[in-house]
């Protein structure tokens, strides 16, 4: 596989890892699309009390 990975544990076993675990590798890109559109928001608030608001309920939430 070529592709440089950076991670934990010793570096003579990353490609193991990387060949173990192709599949993960391949999808990952699809799995942190979903993660973005699922938790990830942008927010321009259009007024102070807006923002107020929101970090009152966001913070209760």
């Amino acid at each position: 596989m070529n592709q440089e990975f950076r991670g934990f544990g010793l570096p003579i076993e990353w490609e193991s890892f990387l060949n173990r675990h192709e599949l993960f590798f391949e999808r990952y890109h699809n799995l942190r699309h979903a993660m973005e559109a699922a938790f990830i928001r942008s927010y321009i608030p259009t007024a102070v009390v807006d923002n107020v608001v929101l970090e009152t309920v966001g913070k209760r939430c």
